[in-house]
């Protein structure tokens, strides 16, 4: 005989939803600033600046005091997405971290904050740099790193 297992109660549902939203709320800026840090030092380097490592560094240094102002909005759209998602398909699923940071990115390129930089005008046309695709790049990795790390966080949290 298999034993059936009731549906969690209101309870455990809110809880967990809580456990989401603050573990996502409160370390992924910051892992989002790590992961930006470590990006702009490999785009500058990657770019021919012979001393770009350092600006890593100097990102962590100062960007530490405005990780949460930058990324607390966009951690909340990613946690919302996560706790629906895992409602769905249950805890179990590791994706739902990666696919709660594409959420997260989508809705910044819908609502323009983040985007390819205007081109400048050439014969052609306008035409995008390098950089400015390399930092739109970054900015998905970071969403979606940071929104996975905070998953794997949380995921031990949760209860069924």
């Amino acid at each position: 005989m298999v034993a059936s297992r009731s549906p969690p109660s209101w309870g455990t549902l809110i809880w967990n939803a809580a456990k989401i939203l603050l573990v996502y709320c409160a370390a992924g800026p910051l892992i989002g600033l790590l992961v930006f840090a470590v990006g702009l030092s490999l785009i500058a380097v990657g770019g021919g600046q012979a001393n770009g490592g350092w600006i890593g560094p100097f990102v962590l240094l100062y960007g530490i005091l405005f990780a949460h102002f930058v990324g607390l909005a966009w951690a909340g759209v990613a946690a919302v997405a996560a706790i629906a998602l895992h409602y769905v398909v249950g805890q179990s699923a590791r994706w739902i971290g990666a696919a709660s940071g594409t959420v997260s990115f989508a809705m910044a390129v819908v609502s323009g904050f983040v985007r390819l930089p205007a081109g400048t005008e050439s014969p052609i046309g306008p035409a995008i740099d390098s950089l400015g695709i390399a930092f739109f790049g970054l900015m998905a990795i970071v969403h979606v790193l940071a929104a996975f790390a905070s998953w794997l966080l949380v995921r031990g949290l949760l209860r069924a």
